[in-house]
Parts: C-alpha cells; structure tokens; sequence
C-alpha cells in the first residue's frame, strides 16, 4: 500500500511540473483589428466555426486580451458557445488597471460584462506604460498553441506583432481576414 502512495506522488510532481505545457496545448489566443472591416456577419459565422473547432479539437481555454473589436466579439462568441460547452474557459488578459478608461460607453458597459463573465481575469499592471500591450499580448501567446486573428496582412501595430511572434513560436495560426 504505501508503494501505491509513493508513485501517486510521483505522478503528482510530474503532472505538477508540466502542467504549464499541458494547459498550453489546451489553449488558444485571440488578436484583431479594433475596428471590424469587413462583413460582420460573416466574420462571426467564421469566428462561430473556429472556436467550435478548437474546442473539438481539445482546446479547452480561451485567451482574450479586452480590446474593443475583434478581442469583444472573440470574448462574446466564446461566452456564447459555452452555453452549449459549459467547460470552455475564458481568459481575459487586461494590460492594465483602467484600460476602458477612452471605451465609449457602449464598449466599457462591453467590457465590464465580459470581466464579469470571464472565468479568470489575469491583470498585468497596475499602470499604463509603453510596452504594456505588447506585454499583454506576449502573456498570451506564450500561453496558447494556437492563434485565432483578424489581421489584414498589412497593419503594423499590436495585431502585427502578435501575428508575427506567433509565426516565430510556431503557434497554429486561423486568420480569419
């Protein structure tokens, strides 16, 4: 008997020290435009389907970084399809403390429903500095194994960074553009 208990203990530490790499090819990241450029319709239809695919796939949790646009309509898509999968997990990601500070009220009132919603809230910095979405948007790529983006190909700026660092990890990427 007491065997039994030293090898579940082993496995134990085990389990605990690759917990991280496990919960990674569980997990999927989201990146966008703030601004919706194409048909809307269409672009949730097709967001609709890759979250659905992901989670049929295994991903069992969802990153989102609280940005106006695509971030809100990834974070509403996935609070939707929990509905039907009550074991999706959202994860939002906020660079920091106030980021809804300039949201018109439409979008703060957006944002307050999805922290609320959101199963984990992770809060990187108590204050705005330079680098603090990039930061945010490292956190999560280095948290997922795949990436679903809405990137036209050609904007620099946030959604072209995390793009481009998720190419170099090697993440899965749907673009969805």
């Amino acid at each position: 008997m007491e065997w039994c208990m030293k090898l579940r203990q082993v496995r134990w530490i085990y389990v605990e020290r690759h917990s991280d790499k496990w919960m990674k090819m569980m997990s999927v990241a989201f990146t966008g435009h703030r601004t919706i450029r194409t048909n809307k319709y269409a672009l949730s239809v097709s967001l609709n389907e890759e979250v659905r695919f992901c989670y049929e796939n295994g991903i069992r949790f969802f990153y989102i970084g609280c940005a106006v646009g695509f971030d809100m309509m990834a974070a509403h898509t996935v609070l939707e399809q929990r509905k039907q999968y009550p074991d999706m997990v959202l994860v939002a990601v906020v660079p920091y403390v106030g980021q809804d500070v300039y949201f018109n009220k439409e979008d703060k009132q957006r944002y307050a429903d999805i922290l609320r919603q959101a199963d984990k809230v992770v809060v990187l910095s108590e204050y705005y500095y330079a680098q603090c979405y990039a930061h945010r948007n490292d956190y999560m790529i280095s948290h997922a194994c795949r990436l679903i983006a809405y990137w036209d190909g050609k904007s620099a700026g946030g959604t072209s960074y995390t793009f481009n660092k998720a190419q170099k990890k090697k993440l899965v990427i749907y673009n969805l553009f």
